[in-house]
Order: structure tokens, then C-alpha cells, then sequence
């Protein structure tokens, strides 16, 4: 299986490869007033709207990582940078569908 690996701040993410829509650079999000502290704010791409999500902390987003839901919404995840990364999936502990951390045990 393979990974990005996703800087969001003070953790990396590895996503699986297969379930990334898109990679965006530097993707104008819109905040929405109001909304969890979790929520970045939203956007669109090729006429789907996005969610992006901070995961660790509010970080300034360079790389948005879309992932599909199989709906019409997609899900944005806010990163530093990202890249290919070759790592055991048993190190990983899932925290989301198609999304993993380093296990911490």
C-alpha cells in the first residue's frame, strides 16, 4: 500500500494513496463564521465542495489533500507539505477512513 505523507503540524499523516482525490496547492479556503475550530473552511474543486478540516492545529494550509467520501462532498485536509513516503502500515494506527498516524505504543 502506498502512502502520502501529510505535515499538518506538529504530526504527520499518512493517507493511502487510493483514496486522495486531488492535491491542491495553496487552495483558497473560506472561513465560515461560526463553524467547530476543527473546521478550516470550505472550498470547491471541479465543482464539488470541499471541507477542509484542521488535524492537529490551525495551520497555514500550502497542500490541501482531498479525499473522496463517495458523495458529493470532499473532504480537505490542511498540510505544510506532502510527500511520498514508503512505511510498514503495522506502525500505523488509523484515525480516520483511508487515514493513519505513527502508533505511539
Amino acid at each position: 500500500m502506498e502512502f502520502i505523507a501529510a505535515n499538518t503540524g506538529s504530526q504527520t499523516l499518512y493517507i493511502e494513496k487510493d483514496r486522495i482525490t486531488a492535491i491542491v496547492e495553496k487552495p483558497v479556503i473560506h472561513k465560515v463564521p461560526g463553524a467547530d475550530e476543527k473546521v478550516a473552511g470550505l472550498s470547491r474543486y471541479e465543482g464539488r465542495l470541499a471541507v477542509y478540516l484542521y488535524m492537529e492545529e490551525k495551520i497555514q494550509c500550502e497542500c490541501g489533500v482531498l479525499l473522496d467520501t463517495g458523495k458529493k462532498i470532499l473532504y480537505g485536509i490542511t498540510a505544510r507539505d506532502v510527500g511520498v513516503e514508503d512505511i510498514d502500515p503495522a506502525l500505523l494506527s488509523a484515525v480516520m477512513a483511508g487515514v493513519w498516524v505513527m502508533r505511539s505504543d
